[in-house]
């Protein structure tokens, strides 16, 4: 019998919240808002009036989804996105 183990909802799951995170990005603005330069994300915010800490967190996950590349306190765009 083979061992049943939570692999298989682990990444669905992953899934669903990768997903999610895009989509939020997307509805926020922050690919539009870093366009072609990076910027910092004080200037995203001024740019789409999301609160800092929300970018922080959406931004934070576009980079471990290979969307936005973060150098310092700055945020760009990948050429996927």
């Amino acid at each position: 019998m083979t061992p049943v183990t939570p692999d298989r909802i682990f990444q669905v799951a992953n899934g669903f919240m990768a997903a999610k995170h895009l989509f939020v990005a997307n509805e926020i603005g922050l690919f539009a808002a870093l366009g072609e330069s990076s910027a910092t994300l004080d200037e995203v915010a001024k740019r789409t009036g999301v609160p800092r800490r929300t970018l922080r967190m959406v931004a934070d996950a576009m980079v471990a989804l290979g969307f936005l590349e973060r150098q310092g306190d700055e945020y760009r765009n990948t050429s996927v996105s």
